[in-house]
């Protein structure tokens, strides 16, 4: 992808049932090089 992408993260979980990062997921845009991104997981 080119920098400066928009794109969008989801993340399912199965004990969730759901899209981790929310109902629309989370929009990031892409800058040049590596792209990191760290998010934690609580399932009850």
């Amino acid at each position: 992808m080119p920098a400066g992408a928009e794109v969008t993260l989801m993340a399912w979980h199965e004990v969730v049932v759901l899209n981790a990062l929310g109902v629309q997921g989370k929009q990031i845009t892409l800058k040049a090089g590596d792209n990191e991104f760290n998010f934690k997981l609580k399932a009850k």
